[in-house]
């Protein structure tokens, strides 16, 4: 540790349990205190984790582009959009006989 950190443990009143040493005694380990086969498990999780989001992350965007593809009804937040002008669009306009009497 640091003078600096040594200086602000001393004024919270704590005291250090262990001194960490230069040299390596664990046999390969660094001055982090872990060793070759730790550092390389580390790596290759990040690694693999990594991959692993990528992966599922590209899974999504292809089901979503899919999805869009399929139904060109719904709108980029998932809502619903009204048809467009073409020949699968009917208007429909109807009118019952003496409908303001129900009302």
């Amino acid at each position: 540790m640091t003078q600096l950190g040594d200086g602000y443990l001393a004024g919270l009143n704590i005291q250090r349990k262990f001194t960490p040493t230069s040299s390596s005694s664990d046999g390969g380990g660094g001055s982090d205190g872990l060793s070759s086969a730790q550092r390389t498990g580390i790596i290759v999780g990040c690694v693999v984790g990594g991959v692993a989001l990528l992966a599922a992350v590209g899974a999504l965007v292809a089901v979503r582009v899919v999805a869009r593809r399929t139904h060109r009804r719904w709108g980029l937040f998932g809502e619903a959009v009204p048809p467009g002008v073409g020949p699968g669009t009917t208007l429909l306009v109807t009118d019952i006989e003496n409908s303001t009497l129900l009302w």
